[in-house]
């Protein structure tokens, strides 16, 4: 486990949370602001907009959707053991700020194949299939990028948190999930009635937008881990005992 550096103060460590009084360490503080706005973001785009917008703009065909996803989960798989690996070799703070990096370049790409595509059913059977591969490749991209959110800060998340408060601690975690994906849909039933509720390929181009610009906050948040912040096994059971 990694330790904090005796340079490293306590109020560096810490942060407060909002809305109460207590200090946590500042990996379990981002990794909840990360968790909910990535949460947000996915439940937001990644579901059923996201697989509409696929139907639609290759002619109502559901395989777009099988093929994109597959390739979404087939990219997670293959790159878990991976990430898992270089989490254990390096510091873990340095493989999720190359994940930050990861989401923001991903998000530009698909922001920038949305606006490729239009606002209207691309009537080219040749731009259909490009964007298709290039979707293919934007999905795997993001089961790659969301290896990190999943792996790494889950470990630097337990690291941080004090042995003994665990399981109130891996609670704020599960609520931070609960919250986003119960808030993702709302803000996107919200963003329906103000385009229209027509699910056309604008309307749903716009909301995965807005979704894009979540990922880019949620990714902005992976660049302030520090494996130093980490608690020593005495901080970690002594804080529990208290």
């Amino acid at each position: 486990m990694c330790q904090p550096s005796a340079t490293t103060s306590a109020s560096y460590k810490e942060i407060k949370l909002p809305f109460t009084t207590k200090l946590v360490n500042r990996n379990v503080f981002w990794s909840l602001v990360l968790c909910t706005f990535y949460g947000l973001a996915d439940n937001l785009w990644a579901g059923t907009v996201f697989a509409a917008y696929l139907e639609i703009t290759n002619d109502d065909h559901n395989s777009a959707v099988g093929y994109v996803e597959g390739a979404n989960g087939m990219a997670a798989l293959l790159t878990a053991i991976p990430v898992g690996y270089l989490a254990d070799k390096y510091p873990r703070s340095r493989i999720i700020w190359i994940g930050g990096v990861a989401l923001i370049l991903t998000a530009l790409a698909h922001t920038s194949v949305l606006f490729y595509v239009g606002d209207e059913v691309p009537e080219d059977d040749e731009k259909q299939r490009r964007s298709l591969l290039l979707y293919l490749f934007i999905m795997a991209m993001w089961g790659s990028a969301g290896g990190v959110v999943n792996g790494p800060v889950q470990a630097l998340y337990a690291d941080s948190t004090p042995s003994g408060e665990r399981s109130t601690y891996y609670v704020y975690l599960f609520a931070s999930y609960m919250l986003s994906s119960c808030f993702g849909p709302l803000i996107s039933i919200i963003l329906f009635q103000y385009w229209g509720d027509d699910w056309t390929v604008a309307q749903l181009k716009n909301v995965i937008l807005v979704g894009m610009a979540l990922e880019v906050v949620a990714a902005s948040c992976m660049f302030n881990f520090d494996d130093s912040a980490t608690l020593k096994e005495e901080e970690g059971n002594g804080e529990g005992g208290g």
